[in-house]
């Protein structure tokens, strides 16, 4: 078996082993809620490819986005050792696949390959630091900025420069108006970083774009390539 998630392959290959017979490949459709606060968490999903944004939601169903996880991450993966129960919405935001492992297996597994725990809580730190980050981010960075940071982030999970994004999609992750997005992205085009068109928005510039980047772009992938150093894309996995 392939494992293209950077986060499972790390897990060593005794451990993916024990887990195989549990390890079960998924389509990430667009739209497809993978989490809803409140519900139990049965499943871990790994993605191999796709993007999946973790929501959270105010008492009159609005969101913004706190996280975003392609194949470098997982959904689910810390709360099911602690409390096994969803308090953000998962939402599939660039189509894809995972790797989907039930939790109750998962479990078993850790308390054999200690390999697993280690990874968790390394995933923990990762993600703890990166949900400052954005906070930080989200109050202090114009909108441009961080559009080049979201659209960036996208392109290092997805492995393309082609992002099927619209701008009320944008919107939404941004936790701005539309209209925001709309200009945000049409001074980016004007510069030569991106094209858009018809839900389609396509990086022209990487270096560019990391220079238009607010810090907390690189402040990130710092953080992810200190705690897990030398981790593979891609391992095989018996």
């Amino acid at each position: 078996m392939d494992i293209r998630n950077r986060l499972l392959a790390s897990f060593g290959e005794p451990a993916l082993a024990a887990l195989s017979p549990h390890i079960r490949e998924i389509a990430l459709s667009v739209g497809r809620v993978v989490a809803e606060p409140g519900e139990p968490i049965e499943h871990v999903y790994f993605p191999s490819s796709g993007v999946v944004s973790i929501i959270t939601l105010m008492a009159d169903d609005r969101g913004v986005e706190s996280l975003t996880v392609g194949r470098e991450g997982a959904v689910g993966l810390l709360a099911v050792f602690g409390d096994p129960i969803w308090d953000s919405r998962g939402l599939v935001q660039i189509a894809g696949a995972a790797l989907r492992i039930d939790a109750q297996p998962l479990r078993a597994a850790a308390r054999d390959h200690p390999s697993i725990l280690d990874v968790v809580i390394r995933y923990a730190q990762v993600t703890e630091a990166q949900l400052h980050q954005s906070a930080a981010c989200n109050a202090l960075h114009p909108i441009e900025a961080r559009l080049c940071r979201w659209l960036l982030t996208c392109e290092d999970r997805v492995g393309d420069k082609v992002l099927p994004l619209t701008h009320e999609f944008l919107g939404m992750m941004l936790g701005v108006q539309r209209t925001r997005v709309t200009t945000a992205a049409q001074g980016l085009q004007r510069q030569g970083l991106i094209k858009y068109r018809r839900g389609l928005i396509t990086v022209l510039d990487r270096a560019g774009m990391e220079r238009s980047a607010c810090e907390c772009y690189r402040s990130a992938e710092d953080i992810y390539a200190r705690v897990f150093p030398g981790v593979d894309e891609v391992r095989g996995a018996a």
